[in-house]
Protein backbone atom coordinates (compact mmCIF):
# COMPACT_ATOMS: atom_id res chain seq x y z
CA UNK A 1 0.00 0.00 0.00
CA UNK A 2 1.33 3.43 -0.93
CA UNK A 3 1.97 5.96 1.80
CA UNK A 4 0.77 9.56 1.42
CA UNK A 5 4.38 10.74 1.30
CA UNK A 6 5.21 8.27 -1.47
CA UNK A 7 6.31 10.12 -4.63
CA UNK A 8 4.26 7.77 -6.85
CA UNK A 9 1.08 8.40 -4.86
CA UNK A 10 1.74 12.14 -4.91
CA UNK A 11 2.27 11.99 -8.68
CA UNK A 12 -1.07 10.23 -9.16
CA UNK A 13 -2.83 12.84 -7.03
CA UNK A 14 -1.24 15.68 -9.00
CA UNK A 15 -2.16 14.00 -12.27
CA UNK A 16 -5.79 13.73 -11.13
CA UNK A 17 -5.86 17.37 -10.02
CA UNK A 18 -4.37 18.57 -13.32
CA UNK A 19 -6.97 16.53 -15.23
CA UNK A 20 -9.81 18.08 -13.23
CA UNK A 21 -8.36 21.57 -13.73
CA UNK A 22 -8.87 21.11 -17.48
CA UNK A 23 -12.60 20.41 -17.02
CA UNK A 24 -15.14 23.18 -17.46
CA UNK A 25 -16.74 24.44 -14.28
CA UNK A 26 -20.42 25.16 -14.79
CA UNK A 27 -22.71 27.34 -12.74
CA UNK A 28 -25.66 25.53 -11.14
CA UNK A 29 -27.93 27.00 -13.82
CA UNK A 30 -25.60 25.80 -16.60
CA UNK A 31 -25.51 22.36 -14.95
CA UNK A 32 -29.30 22.28 -15.04
CA UNK A 33 -29.29 23.32 -18.71
CA UNK A 34 -26.72 20.61 -19.47
CA UNK A 35 -29.10 18.03 -17.99
CA UNK A 36 -31.86 19.35 -20.29
CA UNK A 37 -29.51 18.93 -23.27
CA UNK A 38 -28.66 15.41 -22.16
CA UNK A 39 -32.37 14.63 -21.87
CA UNK A 40 -32.92 15.90 -25.45
CA UNK A 41 -30.08 13.69 -26.73
CA UNK A 42 -31.29 10.70 -24.68
CA UNK A 43 -34.80 11.12 -26.13
CA UNK A 44 -33.29 11.21 -29.63
CA UNK A 45 -31.25 8.06 -28.97
CA UNK A 46 -34.35 6.30 -27.65
CA UNK A 47 -36.42 7.45 -30.66
CA UNK A 48 -33.84 5.95 -33.02
CA UNK A 49 -33.24 2.81 -30.94
CA UNK A 50 -29.53 3.51 -30.45
CA UNK A 51 -27.22 3.56 -27.45
CA UNK A 52 -27.06 6.79 -25.45
CA UNK A 53 -24.72 9.46 -26.83
CA UNK A 54 -22.49 11.09 -24.20
CA UNK A 55 -22.79 14.89 -23.98
CA UNK A 56 -20.31 17.16 -22.26
CA UNK A 57 -19.95 20.90 -21.88
CA UNK A 58 -16.59 22.35 -22.80
CA UNK A 59 -15.26 25.37 -24.66
CA UNK A 60 -15.25 24.87 -28.43
CA UNK A 61 -12.51 26.03 -30.77
CA UNK A 62 -13.25 29.05 -32.92
CA UNK A 63 -16.90 29.98 -33.06
CA UNK A 64 -18.36 26.50 -32.90
CA UNK A 65 -21.42 25.94 -30.74
CA UNK A 66 -20.87 22.18 -30.60
CA UNK A 67 -19.00 19.28 -32.15
CA UNK A 68 -19.47 15.57 -32.56
CA UNK A 69 -16.26 13.57 -32.32
CA UNK A 70 -15.62 9.90 -31.59
CA UNK A 71 -19.12 9.25 -30.34
CA UNK A 72 -19.31 12.26 -28.00
CA UNK A 73 -21.21 15.52 -28.41
CA UNK A 74 -19.39 18.51 -26.91
CA UNK A 75 -21.36 21.72 -26.41
CA UNK A 76 -20.01 25.15 -25.60
CA UNK A 77 -21.19 26.37 -22.17
CA UNK A 78 -22.33 29.54 -23.99
CA UNK A 79 -24.99 27.50 -25.84
CA UNK A 80 -26.47 25.67 -22.84
CA UNK A 81 -29.31 28.14 -22.26
CA UNK A 82 -32.71 26.93 -23.52
CA UNK A 83 -34.07 28.06 -26.84
CA UNK A 84 -34.81 26.89 -30.36
CA UNK A 85 -31.20 27.35 -31.49
CA UNK A 86 -29.96 24.97 -28.81
CA UNK A 87 -32.42 22.32 -30.01
CA UNK A 88 -31.29 22.83 -33.60
CA UNK A 89 -27.62 22.58 -32.63
CA UNK A 90 -28.26 19.40 -30.63
CA UNK A 91 -30.40 17.87 -33.39
CA UNK A 92 -27.61 18.67 -35.87
CA UNK A 93 -24.97 16.97 -33.70
CA UNK A 94 -27.23 13.94 -33.10
CA UNK A 95 -27.66 13.81 -36.88
CA UNK A 96 -23.88 13.58 -37.33
CA UNK A 97 -23.95 10.55 -35.03
CA UNK A 98 -26.86 8.95 -36.87
CA UNK A 99 -25.16 9.53 -40.23
CA UNK A 100 -21.85 8.07 -39.07
CA UNK A 101 -19.94 11.34 -39.38
CA UNK A 102 -17.00 11.84 -37.09
CA UNK A 103 -14.74 14.68 -36.05
CA UNK A 104 -14.99 18.44 -36.23
CA UNK A 105 -14.75 20.05 -39.64
CA UNK A 106 -13.60 23.55 -40.57
CA UNK A 107 -16.30 26.18 -41.01
CA UNK A 108 -15.95 26.87 -44.72
CA UNK A 109 -18.65 28.26 -46.97
CA UNK A 110 -16.52 28.97 -50.03
CA UNK A 111 -17.23 26.44 -52.75
CA UNK A 112 -18.53 22.90 -52.33
CA UNK A 113 -16.60 20.31 -50.36
CA UNK A 114 -17.10 16.99 -48.66
CA UNK A 115 -17.13 18.82 -45.32
CA UNK A 116 -19.92 21.08 -46.50
CA UNK A 117 -21.90 18.14 -47.82
CA UNK A 118 -21.65 16.45 -44.43
CA UNK A 119 -22.91 19.62 -42.75
CA UNK A 120 -25.82 19.92 -45.17
CA UNK A 121 -26.67 16.23 -44.68
CA UNK A 122 -26.65 16.77 -40.91
CA UNK A 123 -28.95 19.79 -41.32
CA UNK A 124 -31.39 17.70 -43.35
CA UNK A 125 -31.33 14.88 -40.80
CA UNK A 126 -31.72 17.44 -37.97
CA UNK A 127 -35.18 18.24 -39.38
CA UNK A 128 -36.20 14.63 -38.77
CA UNK A 129 -34.59 14.59 -35.31
CA UNK A 130 -36.54 17.70 -34.28
CA UNK A 131 -39.74 16.10 -35.52
CA UNK A 132 -39.14 12.95 -33.45
CA UNK A 133 -37.82 14.61 -30.29
CA UNK A 134 -39.87 17.81 -30.12
CA UNK A 135 -42.93 16.66 -32.06
CA UNK A 136 -42.60 19.50 -34.56
CA UNK A 137 -44.17 19.34 -37.99
CA UNK A 138 -41.77 18.92 -40.87
CA UNK A 139 -42.41 22.54 -41.86
CA UNK A 140 -41.68 23.87 -38.34
CA UNK A 141 -38.52 21.79 -38.00
CA UNK A 142 -37.30 22.77 -41.48
CA UNK A 143 -37.90 26.45 -40.72
CA UNK A 144 -35.85 26.26 -37.51
CA UNK A 145 -32.95 24.47 -39.18
CA UNK A 146 -33.05 26.80 -42.19
CA UNK A 147 -33.06 29.91 -39.99
CA UNK A 148 -30.20 28.59 -37.87
CA UNK A 149 -28.15 27.66 -40.95
CA UNK A 150 -28.51 31.03 -42.64
CA UNK A 151 -28.11 33.00 -39.40
CA UNK A 152 -24.78 31.25 -38.88
CA UNK A 153 -23.74 31.90 -42.46
CA UNK A 154 -24.58 35.61 -42.19
CA UNK A 155 -22.84 35.91 -38.83
CA UNK A 156 -19.67 34.35 -40.21
CA UNK A 157 -19.70 36.63 -43.25
CA UNK A 158 -20.37 39.76 -41.15
CA UNK A 159 -17.85 39.02 -38.42
CA UNK A 160 -14.66 41.07 -38.53
CA UNK A 161 -12.98 37.91 -37.28
CA UNK A 162 -14.40 35.64 -39.97
CA UNK A 163 -12.21 33.01 -41.51
CA UNK A 164 -10.37 34.09 -44.64
CA UNK A 165 -11.92 32.80 -47.82
CA UNK A 166 -9.85 30.47 -49.91
CA UNK A 167 -8.94 31.69 -53.32
CA UNK A 168 -9.61 29.52 -56.28
CA UNK A 169 -6.50 28.18 -58.00
CA UNK A 170 -5.23 30.64 -60.57
CA UNK A 171 -6.82 33.75 -59.01
CA UNK A 172 -4.96 36.62 -57.42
Amino acid sequence: MKQVGDPCALGLVLLGVSFLAGCTTLTPQQGSHLEEVRAFVATAAQAYGIAPIPVRAEPQGGRRAATYHRGVISLSPDFLAPGPWRDVVMAHEVAHHLLGHDGPLPLEWDGHSQAQQRELDADAKAVEVLQRVRGLSEEEAFRLVYEAHWSLKRALEASPFSLPRRRSPGTA
